[in-house]
């Protein structure tokens, strides 16, 4: 393991977690999941520390189910321990947030904002620990502070690494990134804290609690192109970096950042040419009090540059202590180090010095030199300097917390504020005439506006705004184009207007009575607002009226649901795991979990607070067998919560039997050659215990991808095969998996192998030839043949001759003859006479009888001679005697019929000798 994720830490989380278990928040035993594999060395996590720029990392997946503006938790691994981190929609969008493009001409165009994708949360059960995130297009992008200081960093892989799985995620400590060798511009100089530099106050000057400064934020050209040339993407990222910064300056100094205002510029000329970094930040001020972005109302801006700055400076405040003042400028080059975590402590740093900080050598600190990418709080002597300057700004306005549905105001005497309104300059006035709620109602003039409390509309329907309004009543009148501004906030920040009320009319007119159902999907969310506002009528005068302000709508609770598995009643539960499934919830934003052996709940066996899923595996708990427990879900949003159907179900635990007992395989048995599958293939294993069924697999592959042989349901321990299924000669693997409700075992050994017999090949079909069945005067003179084709793979043949069909005396027996054919001297058999004779082929694995399998021939009868005859007359006469005196003395060649005596081929006395001696003989 690498050492450095080894987190030196993890004892301090442990004992943190331990140290709660008394608090308020008591952890329980959590589900036992399948967790996925974590990465902590090997060449990828090599490739992600170089592009974080840290020493150390891990890799893992994450189940991220979330979607930007609805609440969520998420499971992920800090210090070895898997954590869930709880986030709800968080907003640092101020009142007037707007996003603007300037492209070559020089002109700032206002466009559409994103959606609103920033969290804020805490790791379940320890209390102090804070979370900032923001869920984006590539994933989750989180920083985790816990209470010791300690933070850790999730982001995904795709944003590093291009075909990177979606659910993958780097994960790494503050305190491991890297040294980044940047440095600060700021010149050292103390805090000023009574210079407001001209700068128009655009505050109440009473924060009463977390006070908020308006942040202007600025894009240059190469920042917008570092993102692809894409606004959306720049203006995610400055979201997502700002939602990280403003955690230790409200946590410690009291302050928070909402953004008025991000200027994406996308085509040179920019404002900013220069890479000095002095010279930039003044152009950064040049711009924002002079230039284009100087109507944008601020008490701070920042800009985000993508230029490498000259040296090693990175960024650069225009002064120690400037907020409201002429001086309260800054820029970072952000993405310069390679994690969120380095920009978020560079853009920390810098608007520290304008909130007074100042340089120190504290590693650990978000003010240290150089510049460390570690930090994570600023240092007690910086706080001090800092909330002092907090504390010398006017123009600082404070946050107002998120109120609940219904909303309603009739303005009694006493300032506009906290907790339901934030008045720029609107005050509650007796003004009015004939107000619906006498006496006073809300005065709002020219310039000035009146801006409600947020509240969390996500989980509403029917959401309704109605209000009564007066133009001049018994104040000023406006004039033509001097209307009264409705409108309310989207869930991205912007403002859509409900109604513009006419400044022209008659004076004093009554209050009018306006309501408006708003249908429309961007007012349903976590930061819904209502503005009136007069931004065209002459300062202290143009006077509007409204009173009897009401916000309201059907509060949507968790719909009905049900309890699932464990049935109520159910009985021999299984814990091996323990299943929790129940319906779903319309409208529920997460659900709790409760198991207890009492129905009240007193303490529970297993709990978790705010799950999103509709169904849980706890695994394998220690619950105890026989044993009844209770089990109840209860479905949870922003309006309230809502029990299952029923509300609590028993179930008991019972033991479950065990999988199969272990069993052998035993025939064929392993390494087995010459297996016969004639007439049947057997396969025979042991019993297992507990068994339900069997598996068999056959194949001629050891990793049984393609099985010749696959049956499943066997009951018995044996098996018979028919058929013939496997091929002579090729070694097969064989094995048995035992299956029952609780699992699978398999064989001993898991497989065996066994090779196929080869079946005996007796000679191949031949056939009898000649003498051809039916012949008649065959000849023995001076042989009798015999022949027949050949019969593949024969070693020999056997001939019989019999004068019998059946072969029972053969008269010819000849055996181990070589070739197809066969000659038999003697004359054997009698002349004239019907005989059969077959021929059987033989081989070491068998004999094979000819086709057919006999034929049958007979003999020729023998010529009796008949000497002197010369003509075939079978009589010696005077026809023999002329032939002979006709040639007498001459040759007539060798084997003439009329060569008689000698076969010498000349006739001469000898033959005509034979004639006189047999003359008048009659042959038979």
């Amino acid at each position: 393991m690498n050492a450095g994720l080894r987190f030196a830490g993890a004892a301090a989380l442990i004992a943190a977690l331990g140290s709660f278990a008394s608090a308020e928040v008591t952890p329980t035993k959590a589900p036992t999941i399948v967790r996925p594999q974590i990465q902590t060395e090997g060449a990828i996590i090599d490739r992600a520390s170089e592009r974080l720029n840290v020493k150390a990392c891990q890799i893992t997946r994450l189940d991220v189910l979330a979607v930007p503006g609805v609440a969520f938790r998420a499971e992920l691994p800090i210090e070895g321990q898997w954590v869930t981190i709880d986030l709800q929609p968080h907003s640092i969008r101020g009142e007037n947030y707007r996003v603007l493009v300037q492209g070559a001409d020089g002109n700032l165009t206002e466009v559409e904002p994103g959606i609103e994708r920033n969290f804020r949360g805490s790791v379940d059960g320890v209390p102090g620990s804070k979370v900032a995130a923001s869920v984006l297009e590539d994933g989750l992008d989180a920083r985790i502070i816990m209470p010791d200081g300690r933070s850790y960093l999730v982001a995904p892989m795709v944003r590093y690494f291009l075909g990177a799985d979606a659910d993958e995620y780097v994960i790494y400590r503050g305190e491991d990134t890297l040294p980044i060798g940047g440095v600060c511009g700021s010149d050292e100089q103390p805090p000023v804290n009574g210079d407001h530099g001209g700068i128009i106050d655009n505050g109440t000057g009473d924060c009463g609690g977390m006070c908020v400064a308006q942040l202007g934020c600025d894009a240059d050209v190469e920042y917008y192109q570092d993102f692809g040339s894409n606004v959306g993407s720049v203006e995610a990222r400055i979201n997502t970096i700002i939602n990280q910064v403003n955690p230790p300056y409200e946590n410690q100094i009291g302050i928070t950042h909402a953004i008025e205002a991000i200027i994406v510029r996308t085509a040179e000329p920019d404002p900013y040419s220069t890479t000095a970094s002095t010279s930039l930040v003044g152009q950064v001020r040049s711009e924002w009090t002079s230039g284009s972005a100087s109507s944008i109302e601020h008490d701070v801006a920042h800009l985000f540059t993508g230029k490498e700055i000259d040296g090693s400076t990175i960024g650069e405040a225009d002064t120690i202590g400037g907020i409201c003042t002429s001086e309260r400028y800054a820029y970072s080059q952000a993405e310069c180090c390679g994690s969120t975590n380095c920009a978020v402590d560079l853009v920390t740093h810098e608007l520290g010095h304008l909130w007074g900080g100042i340089h120190c050598s504290c590693p650990s600190n978000f003010m240290t030199t150089p510049l460390s990418c570690t930090a994570s709080s600023f240092t007690a002597s910086n706080v001090t300097n800092m909330v002092n300057h907090r504390n010398s700004r006017t123009c600082l306005d404070p946050e107002l917390a998120p109120v609940t549905l219904p909303f309603f105001d009739n303005f009694p005497a006493g300032a506009l504020g906290a907790p339901l309104w934030a008045a720029s300059g609107a005050t509650s006035s007796n003004v009015g005439v004939n107000e619906p709620s006498a006496p006073n109602s809300a005065r709002i003039r020219g310039q000035q506006s009146l801006t409600s409390a947020p509240m969390n509309t996500t989980f509403v329907t029917g959401l309704t705004v109605s209000y009564w309004w007066q133009r001049t009543g018994g104040g000023n009148s406006p004039e033509n184009g001097e209307d009264l501004v409705v409108e309310y906030r989207t869930n991205t920040g912007s403002w859509q207007q409900l109604a513009a009320h006419p400044g022209t009319g008659p004076d004093t007119d009554p209050y009018f009575f306006a309501s408006f159902n708003l249908t429309n999907s961007n007012a349903y969310h976590s930061s819904f607002r209502l503005r009136f506002r007069n931004p065209d009528g002459e300062a202290n005068a143009d006077d509007f009226f409204v009173d009897d302000v009401s916000i309201n709508g059907t509060l949507a609770f968790p719909g009905a649901f049900n309890l699932l598995t464990p049935a109520n009643g159910a009985t021999g539960v299984s814990q091996s795991p323990l299943f929790l499934d129940w319906s779903n919830s319309a409208n529920a934003q997460n659900y709790t979990v409760q198991v207890d052996d009492n129905s009240n709940f007193t303490s529970p066996e297993f709990s978790i607070g705010a799950t999103i899923a509709t169904q849980l595996n706890i695994g394998s708990m220690p619950f105890t067998d026989g044993t009844t427990y209770f089990w109840r879900v209860i479905a949870n949003n922003a309006n309230g919560s809502t029990n299952s159907s029923p509300a609590v179900a028993s179930f008991t635990i019972g033991t479950l039997p065990p999988p199969p007992g272990a069993f052998n395989l035993l025939t064929p048995a392993n390494g087995a050659t010459g297996v016969s599958q004639t007439p049947t293939l057997d396969f025979d294993w042991s019993d297992a215990s507990g068994v339900a069924t069997y598996e068999l697999d056959v194949d001629n592959n050891s990793n049984f991808s393609s099985p010749e042989i696959a049956l499943t349901g066997l009951t018995l321990s044996q098996r018979t095969i028919g058929g013939q299924p496997l091929s002579p000669g090729v070694t097969y693997f064989w094995r048995v998996r035992a299956v029952n409700g609780q699992g699978t075992t398999i064989s001993t050994p898991s497989s065996s192998s066994f090779t196929i017999e080869v079946p005996p090949m007796p000679p191949g079909p031949f056939n009898l030839l000649s003498p051809a069945s039916g012949a008649t005067g065959v000849s023995q003179d001076p042989m009798l043949n015999f022949d027949w084709s050949d019969s593949s793979g024969a070693d020999d043949y056997d001939l019989l001759v019999d004068d019998n069909s059946n072969f029972t005396s053969p008269e010819i027996s000849q055996t181990g003859i070589v070739g197809s054919s066969a000659s038999v001297g003697g004359m054997p058999l009698a002349d004239g006479t019907t005989y059969f004779w077959r021929v059987i082929a033989n081989n070491g694995d068998g004999s094979t009888t000819s086709t057919p399998s006999s034929f049958n021939f007979t003999t020729a009868t023998p010529v009796v001679p008949c000497p002197g005859d010369t003509n075939g007359s079978n009589t010696v006469d005077v026809d023999d005697l002329n032939d002979i005196l006709a040639v007498f003395n001459t040759s007539v060649g060798m084997g003439s019929p009329l060569d008689l005596a000698n076969d010498d081929g000349f006739v001469d006395v000898d033959d005509l000798n034979v004639i006189l001696s047999n003359f008048g003989n009659t042959c038979p």
